[in-house]
């Protein structure tokens, strides 16, 4: 269930969040590769801005070490089209403000192997049935965050834009780019 009146993120308003991703689709080199990008690799750089992202966009958007490195993880492979999963919600980070209040869910759309770093913030995962390949089921991480310096950074689920039809995916996303903006 996604609560209507309860939103963790304070002092963000929407514009706030609509700011920072005109920004960086207007400019997305000097988050990535301008020389600013060095400052993520600085972790006592006090300007590094956030970076968040929704699709595999952010974990499969350059074949880079650092960027990478600076996202917590990297895209593998998904199973060919969309399929059915559960999005679970660990419970030991249900007090995280990109996932506070809400709830396991369903959702139909691409499911995403990734290799992650182990200083990710896991808030949520999927799980891969055995098939012919797998003996056992594998759990992989679907919605994270991390700090980089003084910088954030948010990754998340999603390929289409009727993901976000299902509330849980479109609460979390806009709570992870307030997240990431701060």
């Amino acid at each position: 269930m996604v609560p209507t009146d309860h939103h963790p993120v304070r002092g963000r308003s929407e514009s706030a969040c609509s700011k920072f991703v005109q920004c960086v689709d207007k400019y997305p080199w000097r988050f990535i590769r301008s020389p600013g990008h060095r400052a993520w690799h600085r972790p006592s750089s006090a300007k590094s801005p956030g970076l968040a992202g929704w699709h595999g966009g952010i974990v499969d958007c350059f074949h880079d070490h650092g960027y990478h490195l600076l996202t917590g993880g990297t895209f593998v492979m998904h199973p060919p089209g969309f399929h059915d999963h559960t999005v679970h919600l660990l419970p030991e980070r249900a007090d995280h403000p990109v996932v506070a209040g809400l709830d396991d869910f369903s959702v139909r759309t691409e499911q995403y192997w990734v290799l992650t770093d182990p200083h990710i913030d896991v808030l949520a995962t999927t799980v891969f049935p055995p098939d012919d390949l797998r003996d056992r089921p594998a759990v992989m991480p679907a919605v994270w965050t991390r700090t980089w310096g003084a910088g954030r950074v948010f990754s998340t689920i999603g390929h289409k834009p009727d993901d976000f039809d299902v509330p849980e995916v479109r609460t979390l996303t806009e709570r992870g780019l307030l997240w990431a903006s701060r």
